[in-house]
């Protein structure tokens, strides 16, 4: 296995754990891994933080992920 794909493998990871949190958080049941969000929505209220957090712990990983397999190509 390439360095690429290890780390691939872990934007991976973390971006399904963050996308995970997501669905939990949608579905009532609150994550630890939502440290950061209470801030967000305070910093630039509810809607835009809550969509900057999903975009940088969920769908930020998973582009970063994509790109490193991609490279390894």
């Amino acid at each position: 296995m390439t360095l690429n794909q290890l780390a691939a493998l872990a934007a991976l990871g973390f971006g399904l754990v963050g996308l995970l949190s997501h669905v939990l958080h949608a579905l009532g049941r609150p994550t630890p891994a939502f440290s950061k969000l209470e801030p967000m929505q305070a910093k630039f209220g509810r809607a835009l933080g809550t969509t900057i957090h999903f975009i940088a712990y969920a769908l930020a990983p998973l582009a970063v992920a994509l790109v490193f397999w991609l490279a390894d190509a």
